[in-house]
């Protein structure tokens, strides 16, 4: 085996990264940007956030406008931070960022462009403007309430917590009411302030879904509702309060019957693909064989924008968490989960995506579905992992070091053969320019998984890092093997 020693520039490596965004992004603007006024507006996603319904609810809430993106929320001691555009995380997990509408007035105007969204931390979310004035943050919102939680502006908190009230008059229990019908909810409020507003919400008796019938004021004690055609069953009402410091509610003593159509409970018949391999973790050149790019949920039942009851609930689960979807149907037999999460969150915080069997099922305000399976399996391209030396390290001139890595999908004695690498992490002085340099420690290797180097005197010392990758010409298709922490070499 032969050892060479080579001397190359790392920036050519960026300069090569930047002309590859840069053509990205040409193709970006000249295939996508819009040349008229286009907008967009997600109704459904009120049903699981109802304070997008209130702008003057949740701009009560306004945390600053900030750039860079980033806010500290002291009342969840967290920091919400912008990563790249719509991917957003809440301290250091992932959080699921949700388009709510935008508009975009065109090529043809300078400006003219907004967007509000969700950014969803799990147990709470908030809406996160975007626009010519700057990114605006709201909140934090209680996710299964909807309410502002933390310390709230003393205008909008009741002056009397003792006395403050809300009482649901009807239905409360055990009311026959017709669909299709209109009835009116009544209620009755003691001490609510003024600019509280109002939640509405219907719950099914049986299984427990949940959906936003209306918010408003709290200036009225009732409202007029017509019953969507498409319920039959058992179900309770909820009215709560929001925008003040503390949320008060009440909820039917007991289940009143709505009778219409015999409701159908969403049936899953089939899921494409059944199975199929998960995303590659970083870019590579080589085609992932068998890739799910989405979902298709093949059934019945499921919920469209005509039966105006929200939206379905996909979960995508296993035994250490879920990822949830929603969505409407647009002919009542077909749902589409557009892409794979990334994680999913359970007990511990967000898991990531393995390879296994993941239960999915649907969910909305007639019932839960029957499950379906898919199972999902490794990517198949090639990829390389640093074991050893990853960063940390001291190592010693003269001595012989393990070189160790991982690999998927790279045969031991098949045509990908293995360069490393030994990249000096002190810049160098080049003409005007200063270049972090490099040096072949081994090429045309096997893909055993290690081999010995002994740390030749030629080596400067200071601090280092190891690239492995696939030699020539494979080199664009081992991603991966590049040590993010430095490891010191020194006499």
């Amino acid at each position: 085996m032969k050892n060479y020693q080579k001397g190359f520039v790392v920036p050519l490596l960026i300069v090569i990264a930047v002309l590859v965004v840069g053509g990205g992004t040409f193709a970006y603007f000249k295939y996508f940007k819009p040349t008229g006024p286009t907008s967009y507006k997600n109704d459904a996603l009120v049903n699981s956030y109802p304070i997008l319904e209130n702008s003057d609810l949740y701009k009560d809430k306004f945390v600053s406008t900030n750039i860079p993106v980033e806010w500290n929320i002291p009342v969840k001691n967290i920091a919400i931070k912008k990563i790249q555009e719509n991917k957003f995380s809440c301290g250091n997990k992932p959080a699921n960022f949700i388009v709510y509408s935008s508009y975009n007035a065109g090529s043809n105007y300078i400006g003219g462009w907004y967007s509000t969204s969700v950014i969803d931390c799990g147990e709470y979310y908030f809406v996160y403007e975007s626009g010519d004035s700057g990114p605006k943050l709201y909140g934090p919102f209680d996710l299964n309430k909807t309410t502002t939680t933390g310390q709230q502006n003393s205008s909008q908190t009741p002056s009397n917590s003792q006395n403050t009230s809300i009482t649901l008059l009807s239905p409360n229990g055990g009311e026959n009411w017709v669909a299709g019908a209109t009835n009116v909810i009544t209620w009755r409020s003691v001490n609510i302030p003024s600019k509280a507003g109002i939640s509405i919400d219907l719950i099914n008796a049986d299984s427990g879904d949940q959906i936003s019938i209306a918010a408003i004021g709290a200036t009225t004690t009732s409202y007029a509702w017509k019953i969507p055609t498409i319920l039959n069953g058992s179900y309770k009402i909820e009215i709560s309060t929001q925008g003040i410091g503390k949320k008060i509610l009440d909820e039917s003593n007991s289940a009143f019957r709505i009778t219409g159509k015999t409701n159908q409970i969403s049936k899953i018949d089939s899921l494409f693909p059944s199975s199929g391999a998960l995303s590659p973790a970083v870019i590579t050149g080589v085609p992932n064989t068998n890739e799910i790019k989405d979902i298709k949920i093949y059934g019945s039942g499921f919920l469209t924008a005509e039966d105006g009851v929200g939206a379905n609930r996909i979960f995508f689960s296993s035994e250490k968490g879920t990822a949830l979807f929603g969505g409407l149907s647009s002919d009542g037999k077909t749902l589409i989960i557009n892409q794979l999460p990334l994680s999913l969150e359970g007990k511990n915080g967000h898991e990531d995506l393995v390879p296994g069997k993941y239960e999915i099922y649907v969910r909305n305000i007639l019932g839960k579905s029957n499950s379906s399976y898919i199972t999902l399996t490794e990517p198949s391209t090639p990829s390389i992992t640093v074991i050893y030396p990853k960063g940390g390290e001291s190592l010693k001139i003269g001595s012989t070091v393990a070189i160790k890595w991982d690999s998927r999908n790279i045969p031991v004695n098949g045509p990908r053969k293995i360069k490393i690498d030994l990249v000096n992490m002190t810049p160098v002085q080049t003409g005007q320019n200063s270049s972090l340099m490099g040096k072949v420690i081994f090429e045309n290797l096997p893909n055993t998984g290690s081999v010995n180097w002994q740390i030749s005197s030629n080596v400067a010392p200071g601090d280092y890092r190891l690239m492995i990758h696939c030699d020539y010409p494979y080199q664009n298709d081992c991603p991966g093997g590049d040590t993010q922490e430095t490891f010191r070499i020194s006499n």
